[in-house]
């Protein structure tokens, strides 16, 4: 059965609700995030994402200088602020 007030988009056989009533872009807003890991591929892509949305990030990786490039990248294309924690 569909919700109301839900869009419902398929995908294969599978209904999955997309809430349009919340406004995901608001919440990371100004709101400082930890990303370990930030150098690796999940977490560079994810430190993207929270710069897209607003967010300042604070980044923590082993890799000094793979750590320095995420960081270089995020806010040459977002101009976001970055800390770096190695």
């Amino acid at each position: 059965a569909l919700e109301e007030g839900v869009d419902n988009e398929l995908r294969g056989d599978v209904i999955k609700p997309v809430f349009r009533k919340y406004n995901w872009t608001m919440l990371f807003k100004d709101k400082n995030v930890l990303v370990t890991g930030a150098a690796g591929i999940i977490g560079s892509r994810l430190s993207e994402f929270l710069a897209k949305e607003g967010a300042n990030l604070i980044l923590i990786d082993r890799d000094e200088k793979k750590l320095n490039e995420v960081a270089l990248k995020v806010r040459n294309k977002f101009d976001n602020l970055c800390k770096l924690v190695y």
